[in-house]
């Protein structure tokens, strides 16, 4: 009997000594904002990279930022519909702690993450920046930082950013309500509209028009929606905005040259 006691009070000690390591090596993690590349891969971890990324985001550039707090939440009960019961707490850790370190968070993504789940990362990232319809340097800097890092291409970097501009002043109707007071100022507004279109199609503004096809072929099968049926309902939103300014890109390019 007494052998049995003294093995159920070590079993006991043993359970409480490994919590308490597994709390101290969670809490070192983002106590010093350095993510170690042997982290378990899993979606609780993941949701916490996306939070300290977001908060990083929004430290660049604090004007709107309830806003961009209150997208944060929307997007992570979305994207993480049963890891983001204790996202109060999460989002709270990632508030007050010191800023993920983008170099250690880079190594890890591109451990574990495909270069599609990397392009949504820095949609996300764009998306938030762009709460208040405009990529402010600093956040142009970590963005373009953290692309380089993520193996993430140019062209796809600058392709979502003319997207949102374009989504932003459409749904501002900036366009509408600009007027202008001469030719030369028409033609400079209509050059930086084609410059704009190529760049969400990822073509030069010159290309020929079955240039812009073959750009816009690929670009709509990479991007279509029904390739993210399987998807968490936010990625499925995000790709069908991205597809719908990629097809209103290729009409832009259709109407002007035929």
């Amino acid at each position: 009997m007494g052998f049995f006691i003294i093995s159920f009070i070590a079993l006991t000690i043993f359970i409480l000594i490994s919590r308490n390591t597994e709390v101290e090596s969670s809490s070192s993690i983002w106590l010093n904002g350095k993510i170690p590349p042997q982290m378990p891969f899993n979606r609780d971890n993941l949701m916490e990279v996306y939070l300290a990324l977001a908060i990083l985001m929004i430290k660049q550039e604090k004007r709107d930022t309830k806003e961009k707090i209150t997208y944060l939440r929307s997007y992570i009960k979305r994207k993480f519909p049963k890891a983001s019961d204790n996202l109060t707490e999460s989002l709270g850790y990632a508030l007050r702690d010191e800023s993920v370190d983008l170099k250690t968070a880079a190594t890890w993504i591109n451990k574990h993450v495909a270069l599609k789940g990397k392009i949504q990362i820095i949609q996300f990232l764009c998306d938030i920046s762009f709460i208040d319809g405009k990529l402010h340097p600093e956040e142009e800097k970590m963005i373009s930082f953290f692309s380089v890092s993520l193996k993430v291409p140019i062209e796809e970097v600058r392709s979502i950013v003319a997207g949102l501009e374009e989504a932003y002043d459409r749904k501002n109707n900036y366009s509408k309500s600009k007027t202008y007071t001469s030719s030369s100022t028409t033609k400079s507004s209509i050059n930086y509209k084609k410059k704009r279109m190529a760049t969400i199609l990822e073509i030069h503004e010159e290309s020929s028009f079955s240039e812009i096809k073959k750009a816009y072929r690929r670009l709509a099968k990479l991007h279509h929606p029904d390739k993210f049926q399987n998807a968490s309902p936010e990625q499925i939103k995000l790709a069908q905005e991205r597809f719908v300014e990629i097809q209103k890109a290729y009409e832009y390019f259709e109407k002007l040259l035929n």
